[in-house]
């Protein structure tokens, strides 16, 4: 038998290290090489835009700080992440020198808000590229995708990076979790 330490991932979806061991075998060196191949080609499943099923569309608005409307007129909701609902309760700790790029009357009062300017200035009028994650819409009639902006660059892990959303792992966002855990 052979051991070797390797990055797993629990029921959690949290990353945690393993010793796996496995046998000698032509089959179960074809399958940790195979692991090893889905594991590379889900971390940079987040970076790819130009992909075959990806999407482009212009957006048209954002309706909270993790769905947006593109100028066809379909919802869609950024895939493993989750921002703070209106509902929530939450403010904004008061200040003057806030850095929001709209004038200090306009400022957000709460997350909420502040999640859904920060998309807002991401989405409205620009063109994006959605990839999306399975073929059904949830029961708000919003589908789950991936989207990014002209340089490619993943609008949820901007979001993530500046601290207006959260990971929310599902079965879809399976694959974009472990690196959205590393950015959160």
């Amino acid at each position: 038998m052979l051991a070797s330490e390797a990055v797993v991932v629990n029921a959690d979806l949290m990353p945690t290290s393993a010793v796996v061991k496995y046998p000698r075998r032509p089959i179960a060196h074809g399958l940790l090489a195979l692991c090893t191949l889905l594991a590379a080609n889900a971390a940079s499943a987040a970076g790819d835009c130009d992909a075959a099923d990806a999407v482009s569309l212009v957006g048209q608005a954002a309706l909270d700080g993790d769905t947006l409307r593109t100028e066809d007129g379909r919802e869609w909701r950024l895939a493993g992440v989750l921002a703070p609902k209106r509902g929530d309760g939450a403010r904004l700790p008061p200040s003057r020198d806030n850095q929001w790029p709209h004038p200090p009357e306009r400022q957000p009062s709460s997350p909420a808000d502040a999640a859904r300017v920060a998309l807002k200035a991401l989405v409205q009028g620009q063109s994006l590229w959605l990839r999306p994650l399975g073929e059904t819409a949830d029961r708000h009639g919003r589908r789950i995708a991936t989207v990014f902006d002209a340089s490619c660059k993943a609008l949820a892990e901007q979001l993530l990076l500046a601290g207006h959303v959260r990971v929310y792992p599902t079965p879809a966002s399976r694959q974009l979790v472990v690196a959205y855990y590393r950015l959160e």
